[in-house]
């Protein structure tokens, strides 16, 4: 699977973003201005992945520590949309992205949150696929995912 670095800004990347779960809960709630309308990321690292036809879009963040509330540390897959023409499976997205941003950041720890109340019956399914593993019930109720990542070449 070919991912490519993508612009958060881009079109059909911001269509993924607001069509996804999180931007109505988080972004959308903000107070929005000219300059930052297209701005959904917080002020950390950030890459952003998807495939040549934008069927998908993978972000992550790497905050540091001691901005975040919950003190999470490494990388945060702040992102992770498909849309209804993508054809690949969410586990090998998940791994590709993996695989990309270990290429430009190096080894390192990486954790998700998933939402219980927007997904399947079984939250974050894709990431277990993908090795990632359970930690706990966050107090916001979204389950907090991880995966220890590494430089396999």
């Amino acid at each position: 699977m070919k991912l490519e670095r993508v612009k958060p800004t881009e079109d059909a990347v911001l269509e993924m973003v607001r069509n996804h779960y999180s931007h109505r809960s988080n972004v959308a709630a903000r107070p929005r201005t000219e300059k930052t309308s297209k701005t959904w990321w917080s002020n950390a690292k950030l890459l952003v992945f998807s495939d040549p036809g934008r069927t998908f879009v993978f972000a992550w963040q790497w905050p540091k520590v001691e901005f975040r509330a919950d003190k999470q540390s490494g990388f945060n897959n702040t992102m992770f949309h498909r849309s209804d023409r993508c054809v690949e499976r969410a586990s090998d997205i998940i791994l590709a992205a993996e695989q990309a941003v270990i290429a430009e950041w190096g080894p390192n720890r990486a954790y998700t949150y998933v939402d219980p109340e927007e997904v399947s019956a079984n939250p974050g399914y894709c990431y277990k696929m993908a090795g990632w593993e359970f930690v706990k019930i966050a107090g916001s109720g979204k389950h907090l995912l991880q995966k220890e990542l590494c430089d396999d070449r």
